[in-house]
């Protein structure tokens, strides 16, 4: 398992956001990319999750030896971002279910009240999210991430607003999933960038790869 990053870039317009960067990411060992405010960060994170596309540069996911197709390719990643929003006047349970169903997701009930007691909001999982604290919403950006249990997992800030349950249950998401498949954290917090940078990215801005 692995992905091949060649040669890629993203520029707006005449902006330049990064360059030349290639990259290899294989599976059992935890990736960080790191860098100031502006350097790419997320970009890069919403470039690998087909977010946005390229302007130059190519990106190839690997199970085994075998290419993952654009078509499958979103059942197999995850991405927690603070980018990702919820129904406020739902519960936890009645969004997973819902984005259970749009995504062709055949997940039972069961399932979903598991995977929110996994994340810590088992209690809370009839509770409409608008009453929530943003440590909790939080924590329901890895439910919906983990939803269709997937073996690249894409972590944007993933310890923002969290106390230190929530931090332990993150360690423990990250050890299992680089256990199953490839993890990749944006991160500018020296502590996590030395936890988890078996193999770092820095960026800066307009930056031509790793530094």
């Amino acid at each position: 398992m692995r992905i091949e990053i060649k040669g890629l870039a993203k520029s707006y317009q005449r902006k330049k956001v990064f360059r030349n960067i290639s990259w290899q990411l294989e599976k059992g060992k935890s990736y960080v990319v790191t860098g100031p405010n502006g350097s790419g960060k997320s970009t890069l994170l919403r470039l690998l999750c087909g977010l946005e596309k390229p302007t130059a540069g190519t990106i190839a996911f690997y199970i085994g030896e075998d290419i993952v197709g654009p078509s499958s390719l979103r059942s197999n990643m995850g991405l927690v971002s603070p980018d990702l929003q919820f129904y406020g006047q739902l519960s936890p349970l009645e969004n997973l279910a819902f984005f259970s169903v749009l995504r062709g997701l055949d997940k039972s009930n069961d399932f979903l009240q598991k995977l929110l007691a996994k994340v810590q909001l088992g209690e809370e999982m009839n509770h409409p999210i608008v009453t929530f604290s943003s440590g909790m919403k939080q924590r329901l950006r890895f439910a919906f991430a983990l939803l269709h249990e997937p073996v690249f997992l894409f972590l944007d800030e993933p310890f923002t607003n969290l106390d230190r349950a929530g931090k332990d249950l993150v360690n423990c998401i990250i050890e299992d999933q680089v256990s199953k498949g490839i993890v990749l954290m944006a991160t500018n917090e020296p502590s996590e960038v030395e936890r988890f940078g078996q193999d770092i990215l820095q960026l800066a801005p307009g930056s031509m790869g790793p530094g």
